[in-house]
């Protein structure tokens, strides 16, 4: 997590892998992996946004993600 000014981090955003996506929302994505249409549905992205915010990581997140995204499941 960084944290800094809008620009900083508006710059620090467009460092990151990816390609940059504005939503309907107005809201700038780095879109690293497109949302699947197959289950277990699989998207990741960075996105910037107000320290303030809480983290929305459920527990087990880790976990469940690295059991969605193995070699196995994904070929």
């Amino acid at each position: 997590m960084c944290t800094g000014s809008r620009d900083e981090m508006a710059a620090r955003l467009a460092d990151m892998p990816g390609r940059t996506v504005v939503g309907a929302d107005g809201i700038a994505r780095r879109i690293v992996r497109d949302r699947t249409q197959q289950l277990p549905r699989l998207e990741e992205f960075y996105v910037a946004c107000p320290a303030v915010v809480d983290d929305k990581a459920r527990p087990q997140f880790e976990e469940q993600w690295y059991a969605a995204t193995t070699t196995a499941v994904l070929c």
